[in-house]
């Protein structure tokens, strides 16, 4: 499951930016695909397969990226 909010600047226009994303994670992994995501974005990742989730945003953190817990 991906929650996202933001843009990326080097994607294909064909697919979109939510497409690409899964597609990254699942090709090269948490570790390495911010190799290959430019632009402004935060996003929440969860993965079943493995019950783990992941809150990460930009480099830059343009994006506000907020976690509440209730």
């Amino acid at each position: 499951m991906l929650v996202f909010d933001g843009e990326l600047y080097q994607k294909n226009d064909d697919i979109s930016d939510s497409h690409y994303i899964l597609n990254s994670y699942l090709e090269h992994g948490i570790d390495n695909m911010f190799n290959y995501l430019r632009g402004t974005w935060a996003m929440c990742i969860v993965d079943l397969r493995i019950s783990k989730v992941y809150i990460v945003r930009d480099k830059m953190g343009e994006k506000p990226c907020f976690l509440a817990y209730f």
